[in-house]
């Protein structure tokens, strides 16, 4: 005897139950599109026209994004907190740098060879000390063994 669902036969046959199973595999591998993956890819440099479009510009919760402006020698910071609140814009100001003597990489910021000594002139001062200390050492050492007058 067959039951029946509204007006149609209710039948549980094994059939029925495997073709279900590739269905619901098909739909559980579907990608999933969160909020997240809605917001533009940050990849890059992100180009924004004024301070404007900056300010506009989404920001996922927790980040902040480099946002270089096309129309000036700007860019901004946007940051927002981890409930997607947006924090202060920060804009900075960038120029060219121009060196105009190659810097050398192995002097550091501030050296001035003219302070230094080269390494003959520190060995010969070295020498010069040894001297000195090797005579003074032979004088304490005849004053030492000098008998007692007294």
């Amino acid at each position: 005897m067959a039951s029946y669902n509204y007006g149609y036969p209710v039948t549980y046959s094994p059939y029925q139950i495997q073709q279900a199973q590739p269905m619901s595999q098909m739909m559980q591998q579907q990608p999933v599109y969160s909020q997240a993956a809605s917001q533009p890819a940050a990849q890059g440099i992100i180009w924004v026209q004024g301070e404007a479009a900056a300010k506009a510009y989404p920001v996922p919760a927790g980040t902040n994004a480099v946002l270089m402006d096309s129309e000036s020698q700007v860019f901004y910071i946007k940051a927002t907190d981890s409930s997607g609140m947006p924090q202060p814009l920060r804009i900075f100001e960038y120029n060219e740098v121009v060196r105009t003597e190659p810097q050398n990489s192995n002097s550091a910021p501030g050296f001035d060879p003219n302070e230094y000594v080269s390494k003959e002139e520190f060995d010969e001062l070295k020498k010069q000390i040894q001297n000195m200390n090797s005579n003074n050492y032979s004088r304490k050492d005849r004053n030492n063994n000098a008998k007692p007058s007294v």
